[in-house]
């Protein structure tokens, strides 16, 4: 899917695709070295207010469940961890590209999908720590949450009258949504997005959530992973948001698939304890 010449091409035209962003890259060379101090990452996003402020944010959300305030990316990644860390500076990175961006499309904020994303990718972790899965498939869960939703944003910037268009379209038929976009652009938001991720050689769980977390059955092998709790996770917050119906929301006949559907009851009291 991912190497259509539909994509291709569509990704190839535009003006204003999200780059690397630095701060993250400047991170992952710190990374680097073994003897690396939480100090030194923590001074490093420190120098960013902007990034200091949005990580902040984030990680005093009920998602985290911290119990206490953090006042600090030195606390941060205490408590959370580097890998955590390094998720947030990625995802905030290449939102903030778009922060002072004038949106011309009507009915589209930045500002609410990043709400969207960062509530996802917070659910779909708590959701991983519930099943006990791996640290690694719950970081991995974090950050294809907060990203998963990328897609929209490349369209919404490089095709305003388009995705004007295919707003005003979906409005009168959400749940037709995701035939709508297809029709309009000849791929989905997921795709544009994975395609970027694909690229920029992020971890294939991660690309692959990002690519299908509308449509988990399209996964080649369907199996409980990464994907599996994002598509929860996003079919959730949509819900509990009122943007589609539980049924238009998850793919049941998924998640019986992957041995997960009488979780869902319990998976969604995640998101009540952190949106009372």
């Amino acid at each position: 899917m991912l190497g259509s010449e539909k994509i291709k091409s569509l990704i190839s035209g535009m003006q204003s695709l999200p780059s690397m962003p630095a701060l993250y890259m400047e991170m992952m060379q710190l990374l680097a070295d073994p003897n690396v101090s939480v100090r030194q990452v923590g001074d490093l996003i420190e120098q960013d207010p902007a990034m200091t402020a949005k990580t902040l944010q984030l990680v005093n959300s009920a998602f985290f469940g911290l119990g206490r305030h953090v006042s600090s990316p030195h606390d941060a990644a205490s408590l959370l961890g580097l890998d955590i860390l390094k998720s947030l500076v990625l995802s905030i990175g290449i939102f903030s590209q778009y922060d002072d961006i004038r949106f011309p499309v009507k009915g589209f904020s930045i500002e609410a999908l990043w709400r969207h994303c960062s509530r996802v990718g917070g659910l779909a972790r708590q959701m991983a720590e519930a099943e006990g899965v791996a640290k690694q498939m719950a970081q991995d869960c974090l950050l294809a949450g907060l990203l998963h939703d990328i897609g929209k944003l490349i369209l919404a910037v490089n095709l305003p009258a388009e995705y004007q268009q295919m707003l005003d379209a979906v409005a009168a038929e959400p749940d037709q949504a995701d035939a709508i976009e297809q029709a309009a652009f000849g791929t989905s938001h997921g795709a544009v997005g994975a395609y970027l991720f694909g690229l920029w050689g992020l971890p294939e769980s991660v690309v692959e959530a990002v690519a299908f977390h509308n449509h988990p059955g399209q996964q080649r092998e369907v199996v409980f992973g990464v994907l599996s709790l994002v598509h929860v996770a996003s079919g959730l917050v949509n819900q509990a948001s009122q943007v589609k119906s539980l049924a238009n929301a998850i793919d049941l006949e998924y998640l019986a698939a992957v041995g997960k559907e009488e979780r869902l009851e319990s998976w969604a009291t995640l998101l009540d304890e952190a949106d009372p």
